[in-house]
């Protein structure tokens, strides 16, 4: 089997559920960090289901570092808005909204910074790994024919055989004498 590309359909699904996990994880981090209550599993592993097509459609692509802070920064907004508004993510102090912000921002960068490097070391091994196994596999030639047709053994002019009836079936396989 050829190494495949790192965007290929099954290494781009591994790809973006190691990315959602990493983002998931970091942006719960951030967030109970910043001053919030720790979250619902539920509500994690929900915002984590719909995180994944999002990092599927960027996984297809190889971003930077601008492109993953990009991403980031929308997946941090979007999680902390949802665990702001969960029903179990209340604490008995409001967190102040600069250290939110603050430890949300961290947190991107943070894991821009992860996924960026991982993305890089990611395509480093799967050039080296091209460049060091066959991309192809080589098919094996054939010295020579493998099968050549006999002649029909010659049988004496003479003999009732060859007058009264022909010789019929098909040609005789041999293999051939080097």
């Amino acid at each position: 089997m050829p190494l495949q590309h790192p965007t290929a359909t099954f290494w781009r699904a591994v790809r973006a559920g190691s990315f959602t996990a990493l983002a998931g994880q970091i942006c719960v981090a951030g967030h109970i960090a910043g001053g919030g209550g720790v979250p619902d599993l539920a509500l994690v592993a929900l915002l984590c289901g719909l995180l994944y097509p999002v990092m599927s459609g960027v996984a297809r692509t190889r971003p930077g570092f601008g492109g993953w802070l990009a991403a980031m920064a929308g997946v941090q907004l979007v999680f902390h808005l949802a665990l702001s508004l969960g029903a179990h993510a209340t604490t008995a102090a409001d967190p102040h909204p600069w250290r939110m912000l603050l430890f949300h921002a961290g947190a991107a960068v943070v894991c821009a910074a992860l996924l960026a490097s991982c993305d890089r070391v990611l395509y480093e091994i799967a050039s080296w790994l091209r460049r060091l196994l066959p991309s192809r596999p080589v098919p094996l030639v054939a010295a020579g024919p493998l099968w050549a047709v006999a002649a029909a053994p010659e049988a004496a002019h003479d003999d009732v055989r060859v007058r009264l009836a022909p010789r019929r079936g098909p040609p005789v396989l041999v293999r051939p004498q080097y």
